[in-house]
């Protein structure tokens, strides 16, 4: 330990006596770990822990699937999500989940609010204490109880300013008064971009129903039992309700997967193409820094000799070295660090709202001990990387022959000159695959914003709106309501057309729809077409 200690001082040394060296080497490795610690920052964030639930990888999404119909990601039917409650073996909790508009007013606000209704464990299964008042449970669910909400800590503080006494007041929402039992806490960001979460009673009709797929099911695996025990538990389930019911049942499959697997697939791949291209940045970094750390340590030849011919070993020396290259690359470190939160904060202050809100993990967006690690730990490879061929090739024992050979420099070797040659010719090749990749990547970006949507994107704005559900239920009197919103907004000046579209071309949302023919009665689901 002594021994690596004087490594240590020695190579703090020699970094201060070939000072544009160092810096020059210092600034090269920031550039390439800088880049990595601001992308494992997204990678953490985005595909690690994009929410801070304990025992996260226990967190499961419960899928119906219909093979007949190449469908595997339907949501469940209420009498199916209650036989899985009753009957499965392996979930501590599981829980359902129901996307519903809700409008906000009152005090001279109107707000469309992004709520959702939930089951009584939906908390207890995620496992995050509020940051005031209660959750939803069981008593919230009793026959007479008033309408509870908890509300999110975004719109507490943005719509609510943030009041500690808020807990008791009423809130109302689709011209409905709710009763706020707690606000959740700054780390319950799921399901993403939730504002409110109010109780879903299956207790009544809509508990048999097994035709209408709308519930998005959540659970927690049971400590010990793994995601396919889980996955033959339910499917178990879903075989026997195949056999006993199979006008609605027959043929339904099950599949259980992580919420972290099932949330981040359509970013994964993404953001893996980005950890790529960073590890090529650090790699072309290694690959300079032990260029010139060839040259430095080629002017240190006499140097090396001295320290064997005075019985030093060849691995002490390669030690020395490694470690002169190490502290380069701590050094690097320190300053990639800070090149990544100053990027990381132009970056996040350059993403919009609604992407943050609704893009898991975007929240946690941040430097933490895990990036840190990684950080340090690349530091550490980067030093062995870009020093250990210089290392062993100066640490050779022929390097004693300068003791006597004063003519011939071994910087001008053959053996040096092919080690300078190799490394010039790894340059050349990873910015090569670096200048490729970028410039296929910004190729495709702009194919992409000039893509041909089949219509004229130019003078057209969108909006969303929330019908309230209690308000409008018959089919008659939601199409009087658009009517009546299409006729309004048709009167106003400067508008050329107006339409109504359940989901946006391009949009992020869709659905399976069952088209009636007018003046015919809905078929059963023993007749519907598979």
């Amino acid at each position: 330990m002594s021994g690596l200690f004087q490594d240590v001082i020695f190579g703090l040394r020699m970094m201060r006596k070939s000072p544009g060296v160092t810096a020059l080497a210092v600034i090269t490795l920031a550039l390439g770990i800088g880049a990595n610690t601001a992308i494992f920052s997204n990678v953490n964030a985005l595909l690690l822990r994009p929410f801070a639930f304990p025992d996260l990888d226990r967190v499961t999404v419960v899928y119906e699937t219909v093979p007949k119909q190449d469908a595997t990601n339907v949501k469940a039917a209420p009498a199916n999500f209650r036989d899985w409650i009753e009957q499965n073996k392996t979930f501590d909790h599981l829980a359902a989940i129901h996307g519903w508009d809700a409008n906000l007013t009152g005090e001279g606000v109107a707000e469309r609010v992004e709520g959702y209704q939930v089951t009584a464990d939906f908390f207890s299964l995620l496992g995050v204490a509020p940051q005031l008042g209660r959750q939803i449970g069981s008593a919230d669910f009793e026959h007479g109880t008033a309408p509870v909400v908890v509300v999110s800590n975004g719109l507490w503080q943005r719509h609510l300013g943030g009041d500690q006494n808020i807990v008791g007041r009423s809130l109302l929402l689709n011209g409905q008064k709710f009763v706020v039992i707690g606000v959740a806490s700054p780390d319950l960001d799921f399901p993403v971009g939730a504002e409110t979460w109010t109780p879903l009673d299956l207790r009544s009709e809509t508990g048999v129903d097994r035709e209408n797929h709308y519930l998005q099911v959540i659970g927690r695996v049971k400590t010990g039992a793994s995601i396919s025990q889980a996955q033959a538990d339910l499917q178990a389930i879903a075989n026997r309700l195949g056999q006993q019911l199979p006008n609605t049942n027959a043929g339904h499959g099950i599949r259980v997967v992580r919420l972290v697997e099932d949330l981040t697939f359509g970013t994964r791949q993404f953001v893996m193409v980005l950890m790529g291209a960073a590890v090529f940045v650090l790699l072309l970094a290694c690959v300079n820094v032990a260029n010139l750390q060839l040259a430095r340590i080629s002017a240190r030849q006499k140097e090396m000799a001295v320290r064997i011919g005075l019985g030093a070993s060849r691995w002490q020396l390669i030690r020395q070295l490694l470690v002169e290259s190490i502290l380069v690359s701590l050094a690097g470190a320190g300053a990639g660090v800070v090149l990544a939160h100053w990027g990381m904060n132009v970056l996040r202050r350059g993403i919009p709202p609604f992407i943050v809100a609704h893009v898991a993990g975007l929240k946690h967006f941040e430097i933490d001990s895990r990036v840190l690690l990684f950080t340090l730990s690349i530091a550490v490879l980067s030093g062995i990387l870009a020093g250990l061929a210089p290392a062993i090739r100066f640490s050779r024992s022929e390097l004693s022959d300068t003791l006597k050979e004063n003519a011939r420099s071994v910087s001008s070797s053959s053996g040096t000159g092919r080690l300078r040659s190799l490394l010039i010719v790894s340059e050349v090749a990873l910015a090569l695959v670096l200048l490729v990749g970028a410039g296929l990547m910004v190729t495709g970006f702009r194919n992409l914003l000039t893509v041909e949507m089949g219509f004229d994107r130019t003078r057209v704005l969108t909006f969303h709106i929330a019908v309230p559900g209690d308000k409008y239920q018959k089919d008659d009197q939601i199409r009087a309501y658009y009517d009546h919103v299409i006729q309004e907004l048709q009167s106003l000046s400067g508008v050329e057309s107006v339409a109504c579209v359940t989901s946006l071309p391009s949009g992020w949302s869709w659905n399976w729809t069952e088209y009636t023919a007018e003046g015919r009665p809905p078929t059963s689901a023993s007749e519907r077409a598979s």
